[in-house]
């Protein structure tokens, strides 16, 4: 549907103004104040309702302004609104099916349900900002990522922290000295102390049998040179020789006995060894450095364990962002987009990519109409507002837009130029509609 004839009476500054639209694009010409702002009103005050209108809607001087709107399609309306001054309104909308004309029992719902968004500007939505436009896209093409994105926002954050957590610990890590050959347990001067207290013991015990052995050696020795004597003695003495006989029986008997307790004690010396105790000396002088080694080489493998934990909780986030944006891409792939190339991030909406604030004018103006077009897929018509901030190229392209898309784009602009098709002079029609020289 487009407007085919619209005539307004009494609407803001606004008298009396009627326009049958020639071609897809309705340039409003004029000075500033001239009422060009009010017949693009007009429009969505007809269309929209109470709910548009501002605090005068109603020429100063009149009580009642009055809207006609006629929208051509295959049953054609004719809406009817007529606005008091004190902001009463009331619609009447007759359609037409055939030779056949009837009233709409429900005018405003039928309205509502062709002009969701009747008064868009593309203008407007390159004015919004990325997070309001990317919105307004969500929205129209029925993909809400708003709780991927508050997943993503939130796992980034996360990765950040703990990121932010590795690299403390990368570097405290770098910084923590390793000692190799040290005990895992702090060493304890009390264990030391007994220790060489046993060895002290051990080496009293070690000393005992060493006085044994040479107590043992001497008796030994003794009854050597005893036997010796005797023997000799027997040789001297031999009118002696059978008391000597049985003394020299009982020595020898007895250095039997002596050469075993030898013996013994030498097994026994040979059996240990004489501990040395410098070496737990130089251990309990070192143990404050050594336990010292041991408390960093605890605090550097704690510092591993947290840092292997904090790069699994980042790795384990990299993956999370990574399935939403998957997710989110699945879900943009599946929708129907205004224009090919479209979507959105974080940051905003996109085109090929790129931000939609780095497109081209051209391109911005190309997706704001096809978005406005789409929010009202039946009513294919839009409203530019600040039409003075597009050149000569950029009229064209609208115009262009507009022809490709079977739509009707109304512009108000500053000036009295040939691109006007009508003029507003003092709220009403000054010249009639002139050539359009854009479509």
């Amino acid at each position: 549907m487009k407007i085919v004839e619209l005539r307004a009476q009494n609407v803001k500054r606004l008298s009396a103004v009627e326009v049958r639209p020639d071609g897809s694009v309705v340039v409003i010409g004029g000075r500033n104040g001239a009422g060009k702002s009010s017949v693009l009103d007009s429009i969505v005050y007809a269309l929209t309702g109470a709910g548009s209108l501002p605090g005068k809607p109603v020429r100063t001087g009149a009580d009642e302004a009055e809207i006609v709107v006629k929208l051509d399609g295959a049953n054609p309306l004719v809406v009817r609104r007529r606005i008091k001054s004190d902001g009463r309104t009331t619609l009447e909308i007759r359609q037409q099916s055939g030779d056949v004309e009837s009233k709409v029992t429900s005018p405003q719902k039928l309205l509502d349900s062709l002009c969701g968004a009747v008064a868009f500007d593309p203008l407007a939505f390159t004015r919004l900002r990325p997070a309001e436009q990317a919105d307004l896209l969500r929205r129209l093409v029925g993909v809400d990522t708003a709780g991927l994105d508050a997943a993503e926002e939130d796992a980034y954050a996360q990765r950040t922290s703990v990121n932010r957590e590795v690299k403390q610990l990368e570097a405290e890590l770098k910084a923590a000295p390793r000692h190799d050959g040290v005990p895992d347990a702090l060493l304890s001067l009390d264990e030391l102390q007994c220790e060489l207290e046993e060895i002290r013991k051990h080496n009293a015990v070690v000393r005992g049998l060493d006085q044994q052995l040479a107590v043992a050696r001497d008796q030994h020795e003794c009854r050597q040179r005893q036997a010796e004597d005797i023997r000799d003695e027997i040789i001297r003495l031999e009118i002696q020789v059978e008391e000597r006989k049985a003394h020299l029986a009982a020595c020898e008997s007895q250095i039997e006995l002596d050469a075993k307790a030898v013996d013994e004690a030498v097994a026994a010396f040979s059996a240990v060894v004489t501990r040395d105790e410098c070496e737990v000396w130089d251990r309990m002088k070192s143990l404050e450095k050594t336990n010292q080694k041991v408390l960093e080489n605890r605090r550097r493998a704690k510092l591993e364990h947290v840092f292997a934990d904090r790069v699994r909780a980042s790795d384990a986030l990299t993956e999370r962002l990574e399935e939403i944006r998957r997710e989110k891409l699945e879900r943009m792939a599946a929708a129907e987009w205004p224009v090919e190339g479209l979507g959105f991030d974080a940051d905003g909406v996109t085109f090929n990519g790129l931000p939609f604030m780095q497109c081209s004018s051209a391109e911005q103006l190309r997706i704001s109409t096809a978005i406005g077009l789409a929010q009202n897929p039946t009513l294919r018509v839009l409203l530019i507002r600040d039409g003075s901030l597009l050149d000569e190229d950029s009229l064209a392209h609208v115009a262009r837009l507009a022809e490709e898309h079977d739509a009707q784009v109304w512009i108000e602009r500053v000036g009295r130029g040939q691109e006007c098709s009508l003029i507003i002079e003092d709220g009403a029609v000054e010249l009639p509609a002139a050539e359009p020289s854009l479509a």
